[in-house]
């Protein structure tokens, strides 16, 4: 069994721009700031902030709302999987792009810390990011006749999942 699976919480490094494909399809590129705390043994300091610059891609109608309601410096939740793609340059290399398909996309607040777009007063990043992931996590429609095989393989009742 494997799993693919990435949920970040971080801020909307520029303000997204949505694009049509030929067939009319909305699709969103961003790149979202995750601050993670690094340890440098060399000069002693712990906890030194650093971020992490994750590319994200959304499409249809994720990508339509996070074009129209997001902004660069928005606290944004991104639920979805990674996925690894490729594209031969002009000149003949080939580049390789890994990224967030993004499946769900909750704004959480605002570069000036309002809860703006949120249903409920949400007091942390780490207290919407617990909510998001208990909240509105689904099970693709694709998947859903199949569970009861799968859990039954593994012995896993069906009623401890959280979908």
């Amino acid at each position: 069994m494997s799993t693919n699976r990435a949920v970040i919480v971080g801020r909307l490094t520029r303000d997204p721009e949505v694009k049509k494909t030929q067939s009319g399809l909305s699709v969103c590129s961003f790149t979202v700031a995750c601050n993670r705390n690094s340890a440098k043994k060399d000069d002693g300091k712990n906890n030194e902030p650093s971020a992490d610059f994750i590319s994200c891609v959304a499409w249809r109608g994720s990508a339509d709302y996070i074009g129209t309601y997001g902004a660069k410096g928005n606290i944004v939740c991104v639920d979805g999987h990674i996925q690894t793609r490729n594209y031969d340059k002009q000149d003949g290399t080939k580049v390789y792009v890994t990224e967030i398909l993004a499946e769900r996309l909750e704004l959480i607040r605002d570069k000036s810390g309002s809860n703006q777009y949120s249903n409920s007063n949400q007091t942390s990043v780490e207290d919407a990011t617990e909510k998001h992931v208990q909240h509105s996590m689904s099970m693709p429609k694709s998947l859903e006749n199949n569970v009861d095989d799968f859990s039954n393989d593994l012995g896993i009742n069906p009623d401890d999942l959280p979908f």
